[in-house]
């Protein structure tokens, strides 16, 4: 028992680390640069360029603002009943994955409800610009695939 008390711990820290720094990285840029403006990081390789993104990942969606709010609380609702229903039979591995979605899920809908717009500013010039929530999303998105992928093929049940 003190052990999964201390899991819960560890993957509540993880939440509240990922959804922060998405949060200060954000603020960080608003402050810094004005909307379009960009700054090298690493020459050739990464820029940080403020984009105010009015639709999802990736700015797609952009003209449907109406839409992307309710996707936004439906994939945070489905994350939780995912944990709820499924956690007999999650791994460390695929809690992980889901705690990632859910903590880029929450950190971009907090921009959707408290700026209008998601903050992405990562720009590595030859894919549309992004940010740390959008990392999230995309980490947990492939740990769960390479879970589903093991599980289904290896007989697994966690």
């Amino acid at each position: 028992m003190f052990f999964q008390k201390k899991k819960i711990a560890l993957h509540g820290i993880s939440l509240l680390i990922i959804i922060t720094v998405d949060q200060v990285t954000k603020l960080i840029v608003v402050d810094s640069l004005s909307p379009g403006e960009s700054k090298t990081l690493i020459q050739g390789f990464l820029k940080i360029t403020h984009v105010r993104n009015p639709g999802a990942a990736f700015g797609l969606f952009s003209g449907t603002s109406w839409l992307v709010y309710p996707f936004s609380i439906g994939i945070i609702v489905l994350t939780l009943a995912m944990f709820v229903i499924l956690r007999s039979e999650l791994s460390d591995a695929s809690i992980s994955g889901l705690i990632l979605i859910f903590s880029g899920a929450l950190g971009n809908t907090i921009d959707r409800i408290f700026r209008g717009k998601v903050i992405d500013f990562l720009d590595l010039g030859w894919w549309p610009v992004f940010n740390i929530a959008d990392v999230s999303i995309v980490a947990g998105v492939i740990i769960l695939f390479v879970w589903a992928l093991r599980r289904r093929f290896s007989g697994e049940r966690s």
